[in-house]
């Protein structure tokens, strides 16, 4: 549906680029909805109404205008036949709603927060129901496993609500500027050779981040720094590894480890485990906080 063919031009059928599609789009969407779906059922979440959750936070404001932003986009490029634009608009919310709002509302979600796992069943409810003229077979696959009522293609199409649009279109550059900020900093993290999972301690910035917990979190940095750059940079990452950076590092890759194999075992959020690893002094107690705070 997003193939130059769609406006009347030339396209090569390409499998890879059909594996790509299903990979980023498709896949990470129903990842987004299992990953709700895991903590429903441990924590017995009842389906709500489906008015627009009240809530303070955020990241749930932004994903919620966002929303709303990409309803509008498809529902006026169909009206228009222009379906490219509309399919590219599904394609870029997927992208928003797993690399980003479900990534850093993990923690809430994990805890039970009752805004976040409201937004996040509106949000997959009204977004189902927006693209079912173009992915009809996902969307009817995520209506029913949210336990909504009849097939989503009976359903009137979602409407958008502009004041939702215009109160959060600030929010909206402010967050988008913020992850520029994120995508240079793990550009220069793999430029030095340097892992995600290892903290580091600073980032120096020439304008102090709009949101800068959501982005500190998601940089694995502890702190931001106001200083004068170069022109044109945005960030300039601090790549010195103290000793203490060092150790919780270590530790992070053994929780890591932990998760893998509890995932290799088939194991479910509610399982509890007993693990064995390496008793060395900071290492172990840096790993034991790490368990507990998880």
């Amino acid at each position: 549906m997003n193939s130059p063919l769609m406006m009347a031009e030339g396209a090569s059928f390409n499998e890879e680029n059909l594996k790509t599609k299903a990979r980023n789009v498709i896949n990470h969407l129903w990842n987004s909805l299992k990953y709700f779906l895991i903590y429903a059922q441990k924590y017995d979440w009842q389906k709500k109404d489906e008015e627009v959750p009240e809530t303070k936070d955020v990241l749930d404001n932004w994903i919620i205008t966002r929303l709303h932003q990409t309803i509008k986009n498809i529902d006026e490029n169909m009206e228009k036949y222009l379906v490219p634009p509309a399919a590219q608009a599904i394609e870029d919310f997927v992208d928003d709603l797993s690399r980003w709002y479900v990534r850093r509302s993990r923690k809430k979600i994990t805890e039970n927060t009752f805004q976040s796992m409201a937004t996040l069943y509106y949000v997959l409810s009204k977004f189902s129901e927006s693209i079912a003229p173009i992915t009809p077979f996902i969307a009817e696959a995520i209506h029913q496993n949210l336990g909504k009522e009849g097939s989503v293609h009976l359903y009137d199409y979602p409407k958008y609500d502009e004041k939702i649009i215009k109160k959060g279109d600030g929010l909206i550059e402010e967050m988008k500027e913020d992850r520029l900020i994120v995508s240079e900093v793990l550009s220069q993290r793999t430029q030095a050779g340097i892992p995600i999972r290892q903290p580091l301690q600073k980032i120096t910035v020439a304008k102090k981040l709009n949101f800068p917990k959501v982005v500190l979190d998601e940089i694995n940095v502890k702190e931001q720094v106001k200083g004068k750059l170069p022109k044109e940079v945005l960030v300039e990452l601090d790549i010195k590894i103290t000793k203490d950076l060092e150790l919780e590092g270590m530790a992070r890759e053994v929780v890591r480890s932990i998760q893998s194999l509890r995932k290799s075992q088939g194991l479910s959020v509610g399982d509890k485990i007993s693990a064995t690893y390496p008793d060395e002094g900071d290492l172990k107690k840096n790993t034991e906080k790490l368990s507990n705070r998880r």
